[in-house]
Order: structure tokens, then C-alpha cells, then sequence
């Protein structure tokens, strides 16, 4: 499981391993289940009960509303310390 600790914050999946100061940045409700559909891939092919365990602890906490709005709380107040690049503006319009 050692590199799939990396990807997991207490019952959600990462978008990816930036931090900005000691803001993670969660996955997104779509993005989770993303997650969670390769986790049970994963553990399905490889026969590893300890993915099929995460997948089933993923999947729990995307049904609790609680726990999405946590998530999603995460997710903007790491937007907020890290802002996504903006886009390199084209030729000025006259």
C-alpha cells in the first residue's frame, strides 16, 4: 500500500501530491470517483485485499454528505493558499 498512503487523506483520494504550506489538495467529488473506480480495477486484478479495503473506505465517504462538504472545504482552502495558473492570454482584441 506504501505509495497509495501518499495519494490518501483521512477517507478521500488526492488530486495530486502539491501541498501548499499544510493545505493537501483534495480530489474533487468526480475525481474521487475516478479514484475509486481504478482502486477497485486495481484490486479486482490483483486479487490485494488491502486495495479493495481503501476502495471500500473511499467509497463509504462519498456517500456521506459530511464528508464531501469537508472535502470540497479542503479543496478551496487549498485553492486559496496555491491558485491554478491562468492560461497565457492571446493578442489583444481592438
Amino acid at each position: 500500500m506504501g505509495s497509495l498512503d501518499r495519494w490518501s487523506a483521512p477517507g478521500w483520494s488526492l488530486y495530486d501530491l502539491h501541498r501548499a504550506g499544510r493545505h493537501q489538495s483534495f480530489a474533487t467529488v468526480p475525481y474521487h470517483r475516478m479514484h475509486i473506480t481504478q482502486l477497485r480495477y486495481l484490486a479486482a486484478r490483483l486479487g490485494d485485499p488491502g486495495l479493495a479495503e481503501r476502495c471500500r473506505d473511499w467509497e463509504a465517504q462519498l456517500r456521506s454528505p459530511a464528508r464531501r462538504l469537508a472535502a470540497l472545504s479542503r479543496k478551496i482552502r487549498y485553492r486559496l493558499a496555491s491558485p491554478a495558473p491562468r492560461p497565457a492570454s492571446g493578442p489583444a482584441r481592438p
